[in-house]
């Protein structure tokens, strides 16, 4: 039949036909050959439609679904000499594509950074295969772009290096020229030849930094010890940025079944508990969780050939279509529990328990066959139609249909429609399914909707009561217009309906059902087709291509306790103290000592006013400034109030900051009128409220901070303005037109940062007002808070999204960026400080709570050492950095 198909196509679709199947061939470790999962961007992008006509053609033994295509029937590789003979020529490139590919996907999809390019030996073997090794394969555009860019980057660090060589080669000619005393002679040439070993090791421990990432949903213990190992042989910034990842990694482990002999096809539980590898020659189980095999057998039905499987709800049954018939097996071991026929076309037939232990759904060509009963071994069929999608319910009486786009639910056995739930649940497209226990169904299609499986009426969630069900959604990209909308690829709930998950193609977002917050955002290397909740709904395990990776919910590094019943938190400059308004009692300030976790006592606070608060840069002082009204200043230690000030009539305040040594408060004032908008500087001795001056200012200002000289503030447009005359210093750092949402000052005086709505921030120095970089590169939108550390060698930005970026200085490169605490979009307000040391990052939300985070490269490596629970062996040492001497990178961790 192959080569049948083969024989319709055109001479020069024939000729993409190699190229096409090749990237559905995976040989593994053993030099087996398997099938692999490919995205249709992948095949032939430059000629689509050849790859349509060529997808129709092989349409049988090809199964395309969620935006992948993969051989549905794995025997082919052996079964048609064609493709045979086409895999042996290429049987030594696959490994190489396979990595090429999966390396071009991940750089692509991370803004194309370089730390992302192959290195090494295994840019090397990339690059020799792509020259000279190819038979029928080409490489896309993508993957073009990707050896092109990493050939540049070899070419930038040779050009390094070889300037360093020439330099210590002069050293040692003047060396030997010198004549000289042998002992010195000696000394120089072995000290020169230890800078040569040096320069090596740094240089292999830059290249180790940018391969850690891609390691890190291989074997995450591993990536974070080389993170460390990377840091300890080069503290420059590639090390320091892998090894602060490290520590904010969610991959805690991650599995792929070992190879066997066969093309294996493998298939996961319904609760991601049990993974079941395939063969034409035996069914091995693993654990999920720890690796461990549970179980092997084998089968005469197998030797069939083996086209699709699936696991069911607890995995105590595997489904396989083996040649012409479906055959259901006990999973621990291997007993025949049945065996159904397929009428025709069993490579392109599809099995699914959903959540069932008992039912199993067959669709054959995307309409479903029936619905296999398994306690009363019967089919199950739909008196009308032929649903696209169906899906058994765990409790064995219920399945869910969808048919382009309307959704239906039948009661079993006689497949008895329930007409009491909506047919256009969840909008277009949606996906359907059960909650674990059965007791909800839902649709995840543009809104997410979750229906009692007994009643067939809607569950509301918390969140609804605060709002019109009329006007408010609960969808995959929540009320953010600036995401792409749309139906997620697949959807689940946990086993106590805590946390649904939902993920399409490479993204990955969990929500707290009854707040409808997102509590992870999560980007996989490449296309995500199914992801569970462990039972304690802790661990999220994601499976992509056959390797299965777990990832924490819980941020990585534990929160400090929190005050209780607080609300609207400011933190210290200092990062030593919170300022808050308890939710009860009378109307009140109080103070929290973050490091001892305990009240020192309280200020008494406006009611029913909006309030802003500030400390001064050493934390002695207290600024409340009760919004339009009033400003009260205390002092810390006594809790007494030093002065207050009463705020003009019909002026409003836009802008408060204290000077750096704490001897000046100020505020800029404007009218709250809709004519023309004059603004004021107030200026007042900060300990005893004598008005110091008032000057009016030439340009609209808003937030603004003082420069390190007590004489001059900046806007955050970056214009520089005398606090006693208002006049403004030059032009502005920003063009007039921006839209700016932070400004900060290095404490030394040399930098300046301004962060703007799109989430860009520029770097100037504050001496001549220049810029010294493009926009330093970030994740988000909208910086809502920047702060330079102690020594201005580190800026940190909490963005419009709750993610923190935290950038070097000196090179103006990212240590981390991206990095989410808690719950996404939901509207806290944060804090950041670093402690005066510098060592440490403290941030916190507008609940108190607050997460003490390790910048100090030492103590990073501490943290990830500590989360490895071990340290890097020496054959994994050898195995990475080759003859370096052997180092215990946690030694005194």
């Amino acid at each position: 039949m192959a080569e049948d198909a083969y024989a319709l196509l055109s001479p020069a679709e024939r000729e993409l036909v190699p190229e096409l199947l090749l990237r559905l061939v995976a040989i593994g470790p053993d030099g087996l050959e398997t099938v692999r999962p490919a995205p249709v961007a992948e095949l032939l992008p430059e000629h689509p439609e050849a790859r349509r006509r060529i997808l129709e053609v092989f349409g049988y033994m090809l199964a395309e679904r969620d935006g992948e295509v993969r051989l549905a029937r794995p025997a082919l590789l052996r079964a048609w000499p064609r493709l045979r003979s086409w895999v042996e020529a290429e049987r030594d490139g696959l490994p190489v594509l396979a990595g090429l590919s999966r390396a071009a996907r991940e750089w692509e999809a991370n803004g194309r950074r370089d730390a992302d390019l192959l290195q090494g030996s295994r840019l090397e073997a990339a690059r020799d295969w792509a020259a000279a090794g190819r038979r029928h394969l080409t490489l896309t555009p993508l993957e073009r772009d990707y050896l092109a860019e990493a050939g540049r980057l070899v070419r930038r660090r040779s050009n390094r290096r070889r300037l360093l060589t020439m330099a210590l080669a002069g050293l040692l000619a003047l060396s030997l020229a010198g004549g000289g005393i042998a002992v010195h002679q000696a000394g120089q040439v072995a000290e020169q030849r230890d800078r040569v070993a040096d320069e090596r090791d740094k240089g292999r421990a830059r290249e180790l930094a940018g391969e850690v990432a891609g390691l890190r949903t291989v074997d995450p213990v591993k990536a974070m010890l080389l993170s460390v190992a990377a840091w300890r042989l080069n503290p420059g910034i590639e090390g320091r940025a892998a090894l602060t990842g490290s520590l904010f990694q969610r991959e805690v482990a991650a599995f792929r079944p070992p190879p066997a002999p066969g093309a294996a096809v493998n298939t996961t539980s319904g609760d991601g508990r049990l993974i079941a590898a395939v063969t034409e020659r035996t069914v091995r189980v693993f654990d999920a969780a720890t690796g461990r095999q549970v179980a092997s057998w084998t089968a005469p039905e197998l030797a069939r050939g083996v086209a699709s499987t699936d696991l069911s709800g607890t995995g105590r049954l595997l489904a396989v279509v083996a040649g012409e018939s479906v055959a259901v097996y006990e999973t621990r071991t291997g007993r025949l529990v049945g065996e159904e026929a397929i009428d025709d076309n069993p490579a392109v037939t599809v099995l699914e328990f959903g959540g069932s232990d008992t039912m199993l759904n067959i669709t054959v060509a995307e309409a479903s066959f029936g619905v296999w009963d398994l306690g009363r071994d019967r089919v199950e069929r739909p008196r009308w139609g032929y649903p696209q999608r169906v899906v058994p319910g765990p409790t064995g009486d219920l399945v869910v249909t969808e048919t382009d786009g309307e959704v239906s639910v039948w009661r079993l056995p006689g497949f008895r429609r329930d007409t009491r739930f909506p047919s256009g649940c969840g909008g277009e497209d949606p996906v359907i399914g059960f909650s674990p226990d059965g007791g909800a169904v839902f649709c995840a299609g543009e809104r997410f909707e979750l229906w009692d499986a007994g009643t067939g009426k809607r569950i509301r969630q918390a969140v609804e009561d605060d709002y019109d069900y009329g006007t408010y959604r609960w969808s995959w990209d929540g009320l953010d217009d600036d995401e792409p909308g749309g139906a997620p690829a697949g959807f689940r709930l946990s086993r106590d309906r805590g946390l649904a998950v939902a993920h399409r193609d490479a993204v990955i977002r969990v929500w707290d059902v009854e707040r409808h917050e997102r509590v992870l955002d999560y980007t996989a290397r490449g296309r995500v087709s199914d992801a569970w909740f462990d039972p304690g709904g802790r661990i999220l395990r994601y499976r992509i291509d056959d390797e299965v990776v777990a990832i924490d919910l819980a941020f990585p590094v534990r929160p400090r306790p929190a005050p209780p019943d607080a609300n609207f938190v400011v933190l210290s400059g200092d990062a030593r103290l919170l300022a808050y308004q308890p939710f009860e009692g009378e109307p009140r300030v109080e103070l929290w000592d973050v490091a001892a976790g305990r009240v020192l006592g309280s200020v008494p606070a406006q009611e029913n006013t909006v309030l802003e608060a500030r400390f001064d840069p050493a934390a002695r002082l207290l600024a409340l400034s009760h919004v339009n009204e009033t400003v009260d200043v205390y002092d810390v230690a006594t809790r007494r109030r030093l002065w207050h000030f009463r705020h003009p009539h019909g002026l409003i305040t836009t802008g408060e900051a204290f000077s750096p040594d704490g001897r000046t408060y100020a505020a800029v004032y404007s009218q709250n009128s809709q004519r023309q908008v004059d603004y004021w500087l107030h200026r007042f001795d900060a300990r005893t409220g004598r008005q110091l001056g008032v000057a009016k200012l030439e340009a609209p200002m808003r937030k603004f901070a003082f420069l390190p000289d007590g004489r001059h503030i900046v806007s955050e447009l970056g214009r520089q303005v005398d606090v006693t005359t208002g006049k403004t210093i030059g032009p502005g750092r920003t063009p007039a037109g921006s839209v700016t949402a932070a400004v900060a000052v290095d404490p030394t005086g040399r930098w300046l940062a301004v962060g703007k709505a799109d989430g860009g921030v520029t770097l100037w120095q504050a001496a001549d007002r220049t810029p010294v970089a493009l926009d330093l590169p970030a994740i988000g939108r909208e910086a809502g808070e920047l702060v330079f550390s102690p020594k201005g060698d580190m800026l940190a930005m909490i963005d419009g999204r709750e993610r923190l970026s935290l950038w070097d200085v000196a090179t103006r490169r990212p240590i981390v960026t991206g990095v989410v605490f808690g719950r996404i979009g939901d509207g806290r307000s944060w804090e950041v400080a670093f402690t005066p040391d510098g060592r440490t990052l403290r941030v916190s939300n507008d609940t108190g709570t607050v997460w003490d985070l390790p910048v100090d490269p030492a103590r990073a490596a501490q943290a990830v050492c500590a989360r490895a629970g071990r340290t890097l062996t020496r054959a994994e040492w050898r195995e990475h950095l080759g003859s370096i001497p052997y180092r215990d990178v946690c030694a005194g961790a």
